[in-house]
């Protein structure tokens, strides 16, 4: 083959695509600073007994508890720097590229193998949640394994029957899933009623259907009812999470497709709107349920409603929860795109191609900095690393360090670098027992460290009456941060 041919061969940019989505999931692990949600995550994973764990995720944590059980086991081996932490995700930010390609290629087709794993490969936030030490890049790849074995069983349902093996495999990965985030649970129940629809609809392994169904059931029961008895019990059913907004809906869009490319991306299908209409005519006309279009459709739309109508009571959207319907949606733009001529034509090709590599362009060094991101490969997330190390450097005998949330989960980087803890304490601003006046009596210096600015009351007493030498300054990471010593 010569280099015209080559240069003309998808099957070369596919690969190219490939090695720089892995290279970039790899490439620098450890230059940002543990967040607060990392610093939760390693915390409770370092804690020594697995009963404590176990009892931190049934009180206090809102997601089942597989990934801090992993992580726990992982400290023992490869310790809990910020490499070693944020490896597991990459190495699953990997995996889902392959596993994307390998098994959407043996699936569905080569085609649409090559388009959706070029998706993955080249996707900002896919590459961002591969490189953070939370749940989120091993969900993305359970999201691609589960959906693939399910579009398989529906697939071959109706010829050869459920392959015992493929079901097997199936109901580990769907009680996996479901036990890392809660999304995933709602993603296996919808497409278990499908399976057992299709099943009906067929008359076939109507009881194999059921009998997984029941098994997975038995093993997310053991752990989701405690859990939603707890919560109900602590928290009364209010969690964190804000009721949605139209913003939040548009941070979703941005977090599949990215923001700059929807219109250009999807103007393709709008012109040719007409024969996908008439495509979808014909679909309906002759619906079956092993149809890739319907089933995708049905496992985007039906979860999605759900959570929605949920949420009308007890919030539960938020961007980051919604990477489980990632792959599912490139999936299913993939080939609607390949129902277009255009798109299987080489010129077609080129401009999907370079789409996608404008929008990882352009979520490596954004236009704007609407996502806090400026440059991704520089200090971006909230830098405790750096604050830990200035108090470190800048500590009197008696100080005080206020933050926002639960003290214990910024100890991380302060044990590390100060030599006497003890002359250090941390609390929350949240602690209504802590009085700025007993705090001015008691200590030297005051420190504080939060993701909000400070009371207009206590800010005028600090600068201006209180301290001898006052600093405030905005850290990375939207972290307002203010220094008094106190005159005495």
């Amino acid at each position: 083959m010569n280099i015209k041919n080559i240069l003309k061969s998808q099957q070369t940019y596919l690969i190219l695509a490939i090695i720089a989505g892995i290279a970039l999931r790899f490439y620098g692990l450890d230059l940002q600073s543990y967040w607060y949600d990392e610093l939760y995550t390693v915390t409770v994973a370092s804690y020594k007994s697995l009963l404590r764990i176990l009892s931190h995720c049934l009180l206090l944590d809102v997601n089942p508890p597989l990934y801090i059980f992993f992580l726990h086991f992982w400290i023992k081996i490869f310790g809990d720097t910020e490499l070693a932490l944020r490896m597991p995700s990459a190495i699953a930010g990997a995996g889902s590229i392959l596993a994307v390609y390998f098994l959407t290629g043996k699936i569905i087709d080569k085609k649409t193998a090559v388009f959706t794993t070029i998706f993955t490969a080249l996707s900002g936030w896919g590459l961002y949640y591969s490189q953070e030490a939370r749940s989120y890049g091993i969900l993305l790849l359970l999201s691609v394994i589960v959906t693939l074995l399910w579009l398989d069983l529906i697939k071959n349902l109706k010829e050869s029957g459920l392959s015992r093996k493929t079901l097997f495999f199936y109901g580990i990965t769907a009680i996996t899933i479901s036990y890392l985030h809660y999304y995933g649970t709602i993603v296996i129940f919808f497409q278990m009623l499908y399976m057992l629809f299709s099943s009906i609809w067929y008359k076939k392994d109507i009881a194999k259907v059921i009998a997984t169904g029941s098994i997975i059931a038995i093993f997310l029961v053991i752990w989701m009812l405690p859990h939603y008895f707890y919560m109900r019990l602590v928290t009364g059913g209010n969690f964190w999470i804000k009721k949605p907004d139209f913003l939040m809906f548009l941070r979703i869009v941005d977090m599949i497709f990215s923001k700059y490319l929807v219109i250009p991306l999807f103007l393709p299908l709008l012109i040719n709107i007409k024969q996908l209409t008439k495509n979808a005519g014909e679909f309906f006309n002759n619906f079956k349920p092993d149809s890739l279009v319907f089933s995708l459709l049905y496992i985007i739309i039906m979860p999605i409603l759900l959570v929605i109508l949920i949420s009308q009571s007890t919030p539960m959207i938020y961007y980051r929860y919604f990477l489980v319907f990632q792959f599912p949606l490139f999936l299913l733009t993939s080939i609607l795109m390949l129902s277009i001529p255009f798109f299987n034509s080489l010129k077609g090709f080129f401009f999907f191609l370079t789409l996608n590599i404008a929008g990882l362009i352009l979520f490596i060094a954004p236009p704007d900095n609407l996502n806090d991101i400026k440059f991704y490969y520089a200090p971006h997330k909230q830098d405790w690393r750096e604050i830990s190390k200035y108090i470190s450097e800048n500590l009197d005998e008696k100080t005080i360090f206020l933050v926002d949330r639960l003290p214990r989960f910024y100890k991380y980087y302060l044990y590390k670098y100060i030599k006497s803890p003890e002359n250090l304490s941390v609390r929350s601003v949240q602690d209504e027992k802590l009085k700025y006046s007993w705090v001015s009596k008691n200590y030297t210096k005051l420190i504080i460290a939060v993701e909000h600015r400070v009371p207009a009351e206590v800010y005028k007493k600090m600068k201006y009456r209180d301290c001898s030498e006052f600093k405030e300054k905005i850290i990375t990471g939207k972290i307002y941060f203010y220094e008094c010593s106190f005159k005495k």
